[in-house]
């Protein structure tokens, strides 16, 4: 049988070997697969977190550049409060906006 036959169920047989091999290899090593997972997961939640703190860093920039701090900054007990004195007269009244508000009044107090 010279006509090219035997060659080609050769090589048919030696690559269903390889595959059987391979099938058993990956199976003596399971948690391999596990590992990479949790790389991957580790390695895309670093992406995320990098991406989050340059996001802030830039829109903290942008909003410094587009609202600057009107009057001085005073320190209190380690805190940093922008303190806007206006008008004259013995009366003082003190507004504190909380939970990132801004102060923005239109440049009149409340009526109440």
């Amino acid at each position: 049988m010279t006509d090219g036959a035997a060659p080609i169920n050769q090589k048919l047989g030696g690559g269903a070997g390889q595959f059987a091999f391979r099938r058993v290899r990956s199976q003596a090593n399971p948690w391999r697969w596990l590992r990479k997972m949790i790389f991957a997961v580790m390695v895309l939640a670093l992406v995320a977190l990098t991406a989050g703190m340059t996001y802030e860093a830039l829109g903290r920039l942008s909003d410094a550049r587009r609202f600057p701090v009107r009057g001085r900054m005073a320190d209190i007990g380690g805190y940093r409060l922008n303190l806007n004195c206006t008008g004259s007269g013995s009366a003082t009244v003190i507004l504190d906006s909380g939970l990132g508000d801004g102060t923005e009044l239109d440049g009149r107090p409340g009526r109440g």
